[in-house]
């Protein structure tokens, strides 16, 4: 017997929590490459974390729109 178990399939208030989670995280990545220029003590050029941070940034917003309006469309991310 396994001591976690995965739901494959969630339902809609499972992937609206999910996405909302995601934004979060997402969100609070973005936020500390783009303060500190650097991820995980690797140094980036500053138009590399803007870049980086953008695009995460990006991630989160739609994790969370998507979480709102289509929660199914979050299941591919789930499922990584």
């Amino acid at each position: 017997m396994a001591v976690l178990s995965t739901n494959w399939r969630p339902n809609d208030k499972q992937l609206k929590s999910f996405g909302c989670i995601a934004f979060v995280v997402f969100g609070g990545i973005a936020g500390c490459i783009f303060w500190q220029q650097s991820f995980w003590g690797r140094e980036m050029a500053a138009a590399t974390a803007n870049g980086v941070a953008l695009g995460l940034a990006i991630a989160a917003a739609l994790c969370l729109g998507l979480s709102f309006v289509r929660p199914r469309v979050l299941l591919p991310l789930y499922w990584l």
